[in-house]
């Protein structure tokens, strides 16, 4: 995931080096919606780099049952029941609010990374990354309140990142043994 932006947006191209993306829709260009600018991810963002780790979140791995762990947390955080089933719940999460909003279905696809149906869909371009920023910064959950996180240090995040590669190298010869 490469990170791009000035001081009126920032946005991401999603790309793995890890493993192939899904389809060409996956590998996009993502605004960053405002809330998560003013709690600080470019800062976060600013630290990572500095860091030299080449992943955006550098202790996630794969193996690790993430959603396992961060699902009851968020519901625990936001005080939200019933909804939140795994972490392609903020999938459709974000699909209902842009629906409520609403957003064209061909931005929230363009945003989502989804192909929209259609023959008109197949002239012009998708929308810029400033026209999906302009238009996902109209979403909000206004009953969610979010407060800033601490930011990492450049050494706790390089701590992490050393410990996630150790995870994968385990969760790899794990693999191994069984086949």
């Amino acid at each position: 995931m490469s990170l791009a932006g000035n001081d009126r947006w920032m946005g991401w191209t999603l790309t793995n080096k890890r493993r192939k993306l899904k389809n060409d829709a996956s590998e996009r260009k993502t605004p960053v919606h405002s809330e998560l600018m003013r709690l600080g991810f470019q800062n976060y963002v600013s630290a990572v780099k500095a860091s030299g780790a080449e992943e955006l979140f550098p202790g996630l791995v794969r193996s690790d049952g993430f959603g396992d762990w961060f699902i009851p947390h968020v519901k625990n955080r936001i005080g939200v029941t019933g909804f939140l089933q795994d972490l392609h719940s903020f999938r459709h999460t974000f699909k209902t609010a842009a629906r409520n909003v609403p957003l064209s279905t061909e931005i929230h696809d363009a945003i989502t990374g989804h192909t929209t149906p259609g023959v008109g869909s197949q002239y012009g371009s998708t929308a810029g990354v400033k026209t999906l920023k302009r238009e996902i910064d109209k979403i909000c959950y206004p009953n969610v309140v979010l407060t800033s996180p601490p930011v990492a240090t450049v050494a706790e995040i390089k701590a992490i990142a050393a410990d996630a590669e150790r995870r994968r190298i385990a969760g790899r010869n794990r693999t191994q043994k069984k086949n």
